[in-house]
């Protein structure tokens, strides 16, 4: 069974279920950049195929990433007399 061919209409749909948008009129293949929004209004260039099979927004991913590590630095971050294990 042959896999269906991708169209525009295919990205604005996967755009709209990641909560963003497909900006891009045109489609050429899987590995081609289209330009992309998210609901924060962050937009960047990326490929259908990594925002189907990777991260949406880099610029998302990119803020959750560092409340993680300053999250982390507050948790671990040894303090006035605490002993080290």
């Amino acid at each position: 069974m042959k896999n269906k061919k991708l169209t525009i209409k295919d990205a604005k749909y996967l755009g709209q279920l990641k909560g963003g948008y497909c900006l891009s009129n045109k489609y050429i293949n899987a590995n081609s950049n289209l330009k992309w929004r998210c609901k924060k209004c962050h937009t960047w260039m990326a490929t259908y195929a990594n925002v189907k099979n990777k991260t949406w927004c880099p610029y998302c991913a990119k803020i959750l990433k560092i409340r993680k590590c300053v999250y982390c630095q507050k948790e671990y971050t040894p303090t006035n007399n605490v002993q080290k294990f």
